[in-house]
């Protein structure tokens, strides 16, 4: 072995042999970039499916302070969707945060799905994501990308109507708020009432000028004669 390496081209062929091996990256490196929270690399959706994607992305992050990213793909390196999702996750970066990833891959002439949560979703939905998967296998199966995309936020959207976090809570509007605004709206109503209509035939007080001067009012009644003077 010493007299191998002891000549310097003898040495040179052994580094470019052994340069493969110890240069040899995970298949990991291989993954798709995101593309904002909708990466549609394999071109299922036209603009107005992005749009419309986009939309869901937004309100499933105003609603329930989730994040929610989707991919679909032609490529997969391990030719696994299971573990292409879980790396996906955490290469992303969504696998601490309150995140959710939906995957779709094409294999030859049929689709497959994947869903994987971050930790802080999963600890707010608990273990929901075969249930999520199975809202979305038959369309995936059958071909049908966007609306499986489509149904996915929906299914989501149930999972999480009783898990609205603080922030969500503290938007919606009090119970309260409706009665004290009927209360108030009553309220002005019966001063209004007091201050402008006769106590003595209901009729429309009229208002002039007291001739006191000053910031006295007076309002009277044309029909009965009924006056009083308000500042």
């Amino acid at each position: 072995m010493r007299a191998l390496l002891s000549h310097p081209l003898r040495l040179l062929t052994v580094c470019l042999v052994a340069l493969p091996l110890f240069s040899a990256r995970p298949a990991v490196a291989q993954l798709p970039q995101p593309i904002g929270p909708l990466s549609d690399y394999g071109a299922v959706l036209d603009r107005s499916g992005r749009d419309r994607l986009h939309e869901r992305i937004a309100e499933m992050r105003s609603q329930h302070g989730l994040h929610v990213y989707v991919l679909a793909s032609w490529e997969d390196p391990f030719g696994d969707i299971d573990r292409f999702a879980s790396e996906i996750l955490t290469a992303w970066g969504l696998d601490r945060g309150a995140t959710a990833l939906v995957v779709f891959v094409r294999y030859g002439a049929s689709w497959k799905s994947a869903v994987r949560l971050g930790a802080d979703a999963r600890r707010r939905l608990g273990p929901v994501e075969a249930r999520l998967h199975g809202e979305i296998e038959d369309l995936t199966e059958h071909r049908r990308i966007e609306e499986a995309m489509v149904a996915f936020f929906s299914a989501l959207d149930r999972a999480a109507g009783g898990a609205l976090p603080p922030a969500a809570r503290t938007a919606q509007v009090p119970r309260w708020v409706a009665p004290a605004a009927l209360g108030a709206v009553l309220l002005a109503l019966g001063i209004l009432v007091q201050r402008r209509v006769c106590p003595r035939c209901a009729r429309v007080l009229r208002i002039r000028s007291s001739p006191l001067g000053g910031h006295v009012r007076v309002y009277y009644c044309r029909r009965c004669g009924y006056s009083r003077r308000l500042r």
